[in-house]
């Protein structure tokens, strides 16, 4: 797991390894630095981008260079067009890229169903997302908020 903190990602894989065993590695990653992305992914089958939408084409053209699968959380409209066009791309390379699975809706339905089948019942499920920009254009922070109802 990578975070542009390393301790952030220490932190994150110290709970999966806690539950899962000693299978999480963290490392720090800048995204903006190609080079570096690439040799970091080296060698993996497959990068979940969720970082920020606007780095998704940077990330998969990392992707193709490091010959892995790719998968990101989406982002606008203008974004998922230029994505689009590096569809040829991966499948020259025998690569898969699925764009869009969604933070809300997508891995809250997923997280949701997981729930719901290990309940008796459930009424509500309410979800707090976040993220952090560390953009240089800006120092603000992006939260949203989900009600999922049964």
């Amino acid at each position: 797991i990578a975070d542009y903190e390393k301790e952030r990602a220490e932190h994150v894989a110290q709970l999966c390894n806690e539950k899962y065993g000693n299978k999480v590695t963290p490392v720090q990653c800048d995204v903006s630095d190609f080079d570096n992305l690439v040799n970091m992914i080296k060698g993996y089958d497959l990068c979940i981008n969720v970082v920020n939408y606007y780095w998704n084409v940077h990330v998969m053209k990392a992707c193709l260079k490091a010959h892995i699968h790719y998968m990101d959380l989406g982002g606008l409209y203008v974004e998922s067009v230029k994505q689009l066009k590096l569809d040829q791309d991966f499948k020259d390379a025998g690569l898969i890229a699925i764009t869009g699975i969604g933070g809300c809706a997508g891995v809250t339905n997923i997280c949701s169903a997981w729930a719901v089948d290990r309940l008796d019942v459930v009424d509500e499920i309410h979800f707090y997302c976040g993220c952090n920009d560390w953009s240089t254009s800006t120092k603000r922070s992006c939260n949203s908020h989900r009600r999922s109802r049964t």
